[in-house]
């Protein structure tokens, strides 16, 4: 009897969590959410891992393009010679009395027949006065 009321009271417990304790790729694909859930923990290749998982291999272009922008993302013209598309998002991160500092999410997608093909993804950071 003990173990059906442990049981049933386990079961409870967990039935009740909240959904916010879900993990990060289960969360909506958002640069701003990115950057306090990667960077600031100093989890980049999840990051990374997370923005391709997002745009698969095959995706038509239209579809990749839009998924960024949802996210935030500002996306350049097709660069017709290479055949890659640019998309970035920035942030600013501080500002100091004399310095900003942000954080650029840049994802490069190269196209093949107007679909994903590879997607390449970096952040970095910069101070301007």
């Amino acid at each position: 009897m003990n173990f059906i009321a442990s049981t049933l009271l386990a079961a409870t417990a967990l039935a009740m969590a909240p959904a916010a304790m879900a993990a990060p790729s289960a969360a909506p694909f958002d640069f701003h959410q990115f950057e306090a859930a990667y960077a600031r923990t100093d989890a980049l290749a999840d990051g990374y891992a997370r923005v391709q998982s997002a745009l698969p291999d095959g995706l038509e272009a239209t579809q990749a393009v839009a998924v960024l922008r949802q996210a935030g993302a500002r996306c350049e013209r097709l660069r017709q010679s290479s055949g890659e598309l640019g998309c970035y998002y920035r942030e600013q991160l501080s500002v100091d009395d004399y310095l900003r500092t942000y954080a650029t999410w840049d994802v490069t997608l190269s196209l093949i027949d107007s679909k994903v093909g590879a997607v390449r993804v970096a952040r970095t950071t910069d101070q301007h006065s």
